[in-house]
């Protein structure tokens, strides 16, 4: 006879259920690890890149870790392989038409290299290998920051959330100081011709660009959200990235338009950016006594600058070659941009840079399957982000992080960046990873 009563046989079933839900304490240390990690990446590549640059170059110094992004970028890779790849999250369903596709454009990409590196006769196939390699050894490791960058353990965001605020604050007065002593956003390296320490404005804003998004992701008050927005318009406008000021300016807009916050907060934040462009030199008079001309003045008159218009002759002549190639590119072909460049421009341009300034570049690079590839991997993490946020309501961190990174970062190779060469991108794909791996909880109620 059996003796068991139906409460015994219920309790045994719910502690069955919770020994499934509940991972040993050797994994969950695991992926404690790998959130951990993740972030510290994170962090290191942008927002202390910032610092750092800014750091030695006030001091004169040499840079002991070359440009310090790629050494902390195959330093991430490493330990993903370590600590981060085997993480049982990655095989979920819903996120596998992500991941598989990304490593597919990676194994492809690594063909290419491979087939080009033994029977290419051409005088730059040796630059074109190890920047195609250096490139995905970045795009890899911000893939693999996304996927683990959170967890639904929400305990930690606030600490997060104040280093992030406080290296912005950082930033915010180094900035500053700067334009205070020297007129200039940024410090110069003293010794221009060192590579590893040639770090440019675009190094800098786009340190400021990911440090402001992880921090809009967060925050659900009006007054920080203001806040951020105002002090990372400046921050862009005076270190002079263009292409990040205007991402940023469209992506903080449209974001909260379609958040249905009320519309007087949009006004306010429109009406604030308008004040800070109108009144921006008459604000520099008052600090200083001279200004330099900022480089974001010069949207009003692209026509007229020579840096747009030689951007726009290397995608006509990216073009040309995917057209004499249309389905292998043209591996490293942009290293042949020199012969071409337009007669009134006299500098070097047989270089590395000198590819297309969008995603074209990686057709250019790999051919039509990997540039296929991109495009869903970018479209496809833009349309599942804005369903998540928009459509189901999902107010996590991580799923307004996904949809900001991934619409931003899609802006950026679409118009002004080297898709075939912008590592952010697969940070973006990577977050789109982890949110769908996520709990997903609804928002309660708007931002307020």
């Amino acid at each position: 006879m059996n003796t068991s009563s139906p409460n015994t046989k219920a309790d045994r079933l719910l502690a069955a259920m919770d020994e499934l839900k509940s991972p040993p304490p050797s994994e969950k240390k695991t992926f404690s690890l790998t959130i951990l990690i993740s972030f510290l990446s994170f962090v290191a590549l942008y927002p202390v890149f910032f610092v750092y640059h800014s750091g030695i170059n006030a001091l004169g110094i040499n840079s002991f870790l070359g440009g310090f992004y790629g050494p902390i970028a195959a330093l991430t890779s490493i330990l993903s392989i370590l600590f981060l790849f085997p993480a049982k999250h990655l095989k979920k369903a819903r996120s596998a038409w992500i991941v598989y596709t990304f490593y597919a454009y990676i194994f492809l990409a690594i063909l290419v290299i491979v087939y080009n590196q033994l029977i290419s006769v051409d005088y730059y196939i040796e630059q074109a290998v190890k920047q195609a390699v250096y490139g995905l050894i970045l795009l890899y490791a911000n893939f693999t920051i996304g996927c683990h960058m959170m967890s639904d353990d929400t305990s930690n965001e606030s600490n997060r959330l104040k280093l992030l605020w406080l290296l912005l604050g950082l930033i915010t007065l180094i900035t500053c100081a700067n334009l205070y002593m020297t007129g200039e956003a940024i410090i110069a390296p003293i010794n221009g011709d060192n590579e590893a320490r040639r770090v440019t404005y675009q190094g800098y804003s786009r340190s400021v660009l990911m440090t402001s998004l992880f921090i809009l992701a967060t925050l659900n008050k009006k007054v920080p959200i203001l806040i951020l927005g105002t002090l990372t318009t400046v921050l862009l406008f005076a270190i002079g990235a263009r292409a990040e000021f205007v991402t940023f300016a469209f992506v903080f807009f449209a974001y909260f338009v379609f958040l249905d916050v009320k519309i007087w907060i949009t006004a306010g934040i429109l009406l604030s950016f308008l004040c800070i462009v109108t009144f921006w030199e008459e604000i520099l008079n008052y600090l200083i006594l001279s200004y330099p001309n900022f480089r974001v003045l010069t949207l009003l008159e692209l026509n007229e600058n020579s840096s747009y218009l030689l951007r726009e002759a290397m995608n006509k002549f990216a073009i040309k070659q995917i057209l004499e190639n249309p389905i292998w590119g043209q591996f490293g072909g942009h290293f042949e941009f020199g012969e071409h460049a337009p007669v009134w421009y006299h500098g070097d341009y047989t270089s590395s840079g000198s590819y297309a300034h969008n995603a074209l570049s990686v057709w250019v690079n790999y051919g039509i399957i990997n540039f296929t590839l991109f495009i869903v991997l970018s479209v496809g993490s833009i349309i599942t982000s804005a369903h998540g946020v928009f459509i189901k309501k999902y107010n996590s961190t991580i799923w307004k992080l996904a949809f900001l990174m991934s619409t931003s970062s899609f802006i950026l190779v679409a118009t002004t960046k080297a898709g075939v060469f912008f590592p952010q991108i697969g940070l973006a794909w990577g977050l789109v990873v982890c949110a769908l791996n996520s709990s997903s909880p609804k928002a309660k109620k708007p931002i307020p």
